[in-house]
């Protein structure tokens, strides 16, 4: 069985896939407009992100209505936000902090080429697509690399089990 998971059996994140262009749209007018960047220290490069939930509570609402509308469908979302990977970026191997949720998600700028970003979750290894949604136990360890000269965003979202 694969580590990484289509979202067939998760109802509430297809609105989600189904409005990637309306999500990309929002990213797009704020990327540049905000400074509330967080950037963790699992990586070597740039690896940012910009929350729209945490811990059930809803952030940036303001800036980004047409995404909180949609996250605000999921009763179970637990932590949102787009998750920007630089050029060149590695994030090293690791384990999320808890098991009792899942994490989604959806390519929205995902540059191609020969060598494309990627995720790895436990053996299992893939790439982003534009549109396209995929969940996976972030507790297994897993590591993502951006070996492209563009940058590489989605929306993270991780939902209570």
């Amino acid at each position: 069985m694969s580590n990484i998971l289509s979202i067939e059996n998760w109802e509430f994140l297809k609105p989600i896939q189904k409005n990637w262009r309306r999500i990309l749209t929002e990213y797009i007018s704020i990327h540049d407009q905000t400074q509330d960047w967080f950037q963790p220290e699992l990586y070597s490069g740039t690896w940012k992100t910009f929350g729209l939930v945490y811990n059930r509570e809803f952030l940036n609402e303001k800036l980004c209505p047409y995404t909180s509308g949609l996250l605000r469908e999921i009763p179970s979302v637990f932590i949102a936000g787009f998750s920007i990977l630089d050029p060149h970026t590695v994030i090293h191997p690791h384990i999320g902090f808890t098991d009792k949720v899942l994490r989604s998600h959806l390519g929205l700028i995902c540059p191609e080429g020969p060598t494309p970003p990627w995720l790895k979750v436990g053996d299992d290894t893939t790439g982003w697509r534009d549109g396209e949604m995929f969940v996976f136990d972030d507790t297994l360890l897993h590591s993502a690399e951006n070996p492209t000269d563009k940058q590489r965003v989605v929306l993270i979202l991780d939902f209570y089990k």
